[in-house]
């Protein structure tokens, strides 16, 4: 299912339409706050850890593992909080 929504996103993201009402609104949402692509990537990317480790190695890979599935939600959140590119680390 994950690469299912990772092909979906490829998509999304070249605008090509859908007829799938969750997909079009965050094609809206990709397009009206100018979203990068690398925090959602990051996103699977947790998720596919979640379905292949249950325990990290060293700190590096639990870190890594936070990033991608906590850092990444407030990556997104920015653009629509209103933060201005160059001005993350004050929001």
């Amino acid at each position: 299912q994950l690469d299912d929504f990772a092909a979906t996103f490829d998509k999304l993201v070249a605008g090509e339409p859908t007829s799938d009402p969750l997909d079009q609104a965050l094609a809206w949402v990709l397009r009206d706050y100018s979203m990068a692509r690398g925090p959602f990537d990051d996103m699977l990317d947790g998720m596919r850890m979640d379905v292949v480790k249950a325990r990290y190695q060293n700190f590096e890979e639990l870190e890594r593992y936070c990033y991608c599935v906590a850092g990444t939600v407030g990556l997104m959140a920015l653009p629509v909080l209103g933060v201005v590119k160059g001005q993350e680390s004050e929001a």
